[in-house]
């Protein structure tokens, strides 16, 4: 099964307890930009933020 988020604060709550490579988020760029900043806050890798940003999707539909 794949997640995908619309809403950042949802996938906050979650984000450390499901497997990255099957989460997808679509948000706009300010939602986008706030997400990010949080997910920097918990110390996360640039290229683990990359990756449910799009990474993910494009692998999928590949």
């Amino acid at each position: 099964s794949f997640y995908f988020f619309t809403d950042q604060s949802k996938f906050i709550s979650i984000a450390d307890s499901i497997k990255l490579e099957k989460v997808f988020v679509n948000l706009t760029p300010d939602e986008a930009k706030f997400l990010i900043s949080n997910l920097r806050k918990k110390n996360w890798e640039t290229r683990k933020i990359q990756r449910i940003f799009g990474t993910n999707l494009y692998k999928l539909l590949k």
